[in-house]
């Protein structure tokens, strides 16, 4: 994978219908992703109210990150994995017409202490 490409994420939670999009460089770590969203402020309130649902989700000790493979499924990722490493490519419909691009979809997800 070249060092200069981009990797368009769409960040949320497996219980909201809407995620926070934005474009990476490859070489940007999951964690790095999260941290930098998380503490970004958002001026529309569909981007600020899934921001807000983030920040609940990775405050606390424990919670999940998966990322969405080329089939559907989720599998378990790590805050070291690189975007680039994670992305799977699809196609979506621009003005050129049809073209292919990186693309990781993840989803963060709290999990309640025990006991």
């Amino acid at each position: 994978m070249e060092n200069d490409s981009r990797v368009l994420v769409s960040l949320g939670t497996p219980l909201m219908e809407d995620s926070v999009r934005s474009v990476f460089p490859a070489q940007m770590t999951l964690g790095d992703c999260i941290s930098r969203v998380s503490e970004s402020e958002p001026t529309a309130a569909r981007e600020r109210r899934v921001v807000h649902q983030i920040r609940r989700e990775v405050s606390g000790s424990r919670f999940g990150i998966f990322i969405v493979l080329q089939d559907g499924k989720t599998q378990s990722a790590e805050t070291h994995m690189r975007l680039g490493d994670v992305a799977v490519v699809r196609e979506i419909r621009a003005a050129e017409g049809v073209q292919k691009v990186q693309v990781a979809q993840i989803e963060l997800q709290a999990y309640a202490p025990v006991g």
